[in-house]
């Protein structure tokens, strides 16, 4: 289980926005400017089974193999694809007499798989959001 701390800051039947501290962790992930954009916490939209309110500081979690899963198909396939689309192009641009230009169509290519697997991903993260699997928990109010 993946746990972090955080403070709910609006509730909504059994869901609430919780804004996630930045923790220590933080500080050394090369994605801190964009996840934390204000210096501040990380604001998610979490079930809420245990009743907290505004203002609780609360235990969030979910379950590590989603969070790999998410981590994975989040980070590494856009760069697989990225990678097989420059491979694809620089071939492709070799096979068909543009050897002098395979460069350039390798780097077109590659982006553009790379464009066309962050659509895919955005779409299919649309369509898993509202799956119960997939959204963290809050697990216990903290005092």
């Amino acid at each position: 289980m993946v746990e972090e701390i955080g403070i709910v800051l609006s509730t909504s039947g059994n869901m609430a926005k919780v804004e996630i501290q930045k923790t220590s962790a933080c500080d050394a992930c090369p994605t801190a400017k964009v996840c934390h954009p204000a210096g501040g916490g990380m604001i998610m939209e979490v079930s809420n089974p245990v009743g907290a309110v505004v203002g609780d500081k609360v235990n969030v979690g979910i379950e590590a193999q989603i969070y790999l899963k998410a981590s994975f198909i989040v980070y590494a396939i856009p760069v697989i694809l990225l990678i097989a689309g420059a491979i694809f192009g620089k071939n492709w641009a070799e096979e068909t007499g543009r050897a002098a230009e395979s460069d350039m169509w390798a780097a077109i290519i590659g982006f553009g798989f790379l464009v066309v697997s962050l659509v895919i991903i955005r779409l299919w993260g649309s369509k898993i959001e509202k799956k119960k699997k997939y959204i963290p928990v809050i697990m216990e109010i903290l005092r």
